[in-house]
């Protein structure tokens, strides 16, 4: 279940226009048996994120921003329940290094 969706603008040039924006999905996970009626699994607040521009070089859409920020969400959300753990696939903001 995707819990948040969210565009946040983070740069902007002398006229007042955002020129770098950073696009956030959250999502909660759940696997159930439903035989059973047993969680199996539940996680709460898988993330992804991607900042992009779409007037200054490297420039992207937001229609291909989305399509990768969905296709990393589902990585996380594989390693999640396959390892426990997606941190190789933490960005250096989500690491905290410069």
């Amino acid at each position: 279940r995707i819990t948040r969706y969210r565009v946040q603008s983070m740069k902007y040039d002398e006229i007042g226009r955002a020129v770098t924006r950073r696009m956030w999905i959250t999502a909660d996970v759940r696997c159930t048996d439903v035989r059973r009626r047993k969680m199996i699994f539940h996680e709460a607040d898988i993330q992804s994120f991607r900042e992009y521009s779409e007037l200054v070089a490297p420039i992207e859409s937001e229609a291909r921003v989305m399509e990768y920020v969905v296709e990393d969400l589902a990585k996380r959300i594989t390693a999640k329940t396959v390892t426990g753990w997606y941190t190789d696939l933490m960005t250096d903001i989500e690491k905290r290094k410069p």
